[in-house]
C-alpha cells in the first residue's frame, strides 16, 4: 500500500482571527479514517468505527478506540506518544485532547513516509499529491490504478491532473497512457490506462472541486530550446497549481497545434507559469486558457 495525502489539522485552543476552533463530527470521521490508513501502511489491523454524526458528534468509547489504535501503530513503528486510556463518561474534553490524536497519528504518519504539513484548525487541503507507481497498475487492458484520496467523494466535482514537475519522459507515458480518473467510491478513485501501461512513475495531484482562478493566455511563436522547448507567461496572481488546455477563443487551427505539440505546465514561481511543447515546437501563436490555485489550502 502507498499512503495517500492525508489532511491533518492543528488545535491550540486560539483560532485564528475571528476564527474559533471547531471540532465537528467531520474532524473525528477524518481522525478515525486516517488512523486506519497509517494502521494499514503500518500492518496493524483496522478498526471498524462507527461514522459519528451532528447530533453524536463525539463518543467515548469511540475516542478510545482510537486512542489505542494509534497506540498500536506508534509501538510496532517506534514512535514514541503519549495517549489517553482513560476515556469515559464525566472525563472533560478540551482542545488538549484533539490536538495529541492530530499530533500523534501525524508522528506516525510522517514516519512512515507520509508527505504534507499540518494545517489550521480551519483550514481544508483540496490538494493532494499522488504518485501513480510503474508496478502497481492492475489489469490487461485497459490498465487500471486505484487511490485513496480523502478529500474526494462521489456527486463532487474534482480535477485530476499530472504534477507540473512531471519529467519529459513521465509527460510520454502520460500521453501514452491515454489516462481517465473515476470516482469509485467516498475517498476512492481509480485512474484508468485506456492505452499503453506506464512504465515510469507519474507523479499526480488531484484538486476537489473547481480550481480557483481562470485566465485566457497567448504564446507567441517565440519558444526557447532545441526540443522540447518551452515559453513563459505571466498571470494576474500567484500560482501553485496549474493546468492549461483549449478554450472559447482557441480556433480549430489552434487546437491542432496544440494537440500536436503536446503543450503542458511544466513549472510554477510566483506568478510566472512555464509551458513546454513535448513533441514539436508550435509554428503559429496560440490562445489558450489556464485554470489554477493559488493555494493548496483553503480557508
Amino acid at each position: 500500500m502507498t499512503l495517500p495525502q492525508l489532511m491533518f489539522r492543528r488545535w491550540d485552543g486560539i483560532g485564528n482571527g475571528d476564527k474559533a476552533e471547531f471540532f465537528t463530527h467531520t474532524d473525528m470521521n477524518r481522525c478515525e479514517y486516517n488512523a486506519n490508513i497509517v494502521a494499514a501502511e503500518a500492518g496493524v489491523t483496522t478498526v471498524e468505527f462507527v461514522e459519528v454524526t451532528r447530533a453524536s458528534q463525539f463518543r467515548y468509547d469511540e475516542v478510545q478506540r482510537l486512542e489505542d489504535l494509534i497506540a498500536s501503530i506508534a509501538l510496532t513503528i517506534g514512535v514514541d506518544v503519549t495517549t489517553e486510556a482513560n476515556w469515559g463518561v464525566m472525563r472533560s474534553v478540551s482542545y488538549v485532547d484533539f490536538e495529541r490524536i492530530e499530533a500523534n497519528l501525524y508522528a506516525c504518519y510522517q514516519a512512515l513516509g507520509g508527505v504534507g504539513e499540518r494545517i489550521e484548525s480551519h483550514q481544508f487541503l483540496v490538494t493532494a499529491h499522488a504518485t501513480l507507481f510503474a508496478s502497481e497498475w492492475r489489469g490487461r487492458g485497459p490498465y487500471y490504478y486505484d487511490l485513496d484520496m480523502p478529500a474526494i467523494h462521489p456527486g463532487r466535482d474534482a480535477v485530476v491532473y499530472v504534477d507540473h514537475q512531471a519529467t519529459a519522459t513521465q509527460r510520454a507515458a502520460e500521453a501514452n497512457a491515454m489516462m481517465r480518473p473515476v470516482i469509485l467510491s467516498d475517498r476512492r478513485v481509480r485512474i484508468y490506462a485506456l492505452s499503453l501501461r506506464p512504465r515510469v512513475n507519474i507523479p499526480i495531484k488531484i484538486t476537489a472541486g473547481m480550481m480557483q482562478m481562470g485566465e485566457t493566455i497567448t504564446l507567441s511563436t517565440s519558444w526557447s530550446g532545441s526540443g522540447p522547448w518551452t515559453q513563459n507567461v505571466t498571470l494576474s496572481n500567484e500560482v501553485a497549481d496549474a493546468i492549461v488546455g483549449t478554450c472559447d477563443s482557441t480556433t480549430d487551427a489552434m487546437a491542432e497545434e496544440i494537440t500536436k505539440c503536446g503543450i503542458v505546465v511544466s513549472g510554477i514561481s510566483g506568478h510566472t507559469l512555464t509551458l513546454t511543447a513535448l513533441f514539436s515546437k508550435p509554428t503559429i501563436s496560440l490562445t489558450m486558457g489556464v485554470v489554477y490555485n493559488e493555494s493548496e489550502v483553503v480557508e
